[in-house]
């Protein structure tokens, strides 16, 4: 008989009895992926996966990476960015950082910025994430890879009062894109 089955009686397929559960997890730097880490990493050997050494969207290295892991489980946190990440390249709009679970961009006009983010938030209603939105036009200062300056500050806090799923809009966006087709409510 062999000894390792003796040992734990049945075996279930797939199951390493003297080894932890191995788990990778997409999207680490973000919010929900952090959280997951730190809760399966007392269960497991846990393969916290940014987009630095993964990029969910590349196939092949996806295949190359879970072949060196080889994980019993993945968990993908990373669905979220990548709606994010397919919706600026769609709308032209130029990612200047993340900070967590958020996204701040800089896009060429108003209108397109409104739309990429009504798109992000549709795209990503399927997954079960409710997104908030808030947009603002005006100069900023670039530094390096970043922006600065009023605009961006006046845009976080137009963000920060946007609801779950909501996509909220300065005073001076709505007042620029006017004639573009787009709809707003007075909040």
């Amino acid at each position: 008989t062999d000894r390792g089955t003796a040992e734990s009686g049945r075996r279930r397929r797939g199951v390493r009895p003297s080894q932890l559960m191995r788990v990778a997890v997409t999207g680490a730097s973000g919010l929900l992926a952090a959280a997951i880490i730190r809760e399966l990493s007392r269960a497991g050997n846990v393969f916290p996966l940014d987009r630095a050494s993964l990029d969910v969207s590349d196939r092949a290295a996806c295949a190359r990476v879970v072949g060196e892991i080889r994980p019993d489980v993945l968990v993908n946190c990373a669905a979220h960015n990548d709606v994010v990440r397919r919706n600026l390249l769609a709308f032209h709009g130029r990612e200047i950082t993340t900070t967590g679970d958020g996204f701040l961009a800089t896009f060429d006009g108003p209108a397109r910025g409104v739309r990429c983010a009504e798109a992000i938030a549709s795209g990503v209603k399927p997954l079960g994430i409710e997104i908030r939105a808030g947009l603002h036009t005006g100069e900023v200062a670039f530094e390096g890879d970043d922006v600065a300056g009023l605009g961006v500050a006046i845009g976080a806090r137009v963000g920060a009062k946007a609801g779950a799923s909501e996509v909220l809009v300065s005073q001076t966006v709505k007042d620029l894109v006017a004639g573009s087709g787009l709809n707003f409510e007075d909040a």
